[in-house]
């Protein structure tokens, strides 16, 4: 399960066995939104009120910010990972046969 949603997360977190943060720069986390680009509607202002959102992780302490991350991540006593950069992240899992 992807996202920034902590209180989704929370719900899945009770069946996961393996739990994998990734920890990324604000740098790598815009450039990622902005690579997306415009979807489902959206308009600059849109864009530029999520990026303004997205920017906020670190300072909020809702569920869907670091600090709401952090506790999950503690809490969480199953086997669990940081990875810092996506990519490295991607190229650690393992490849199906289909795409191998």
């Amino acid at each position: 399960m992807e996202g920034v949603y902590g209180w989704l997360a929370e719900v899945a977190l009770v069946r996961a066995t393996l739990l994998i943060w990734l920890d990324l720069s604000w740098d790598e986390c815009r450039n990622g939104l902005l690579a997306r680009g415009l979807r489902r509607g959206m308009t600059l202002n849109d864009q530029k009120d999520l990026l303004a959102w997205a920017e906020d992780y670190w300072v909020r302490t809702t569920s869907s910010s670091v600090t709401g991350h952090e506790r999950l991540y503690r809490a969480f006593m199953a086997t669990k990972r940081v990875c810092a950069r996506a990519t490295t992240w991607l190229r650690s899992c393992p490849r199906s046969p289909a795409t191998a």
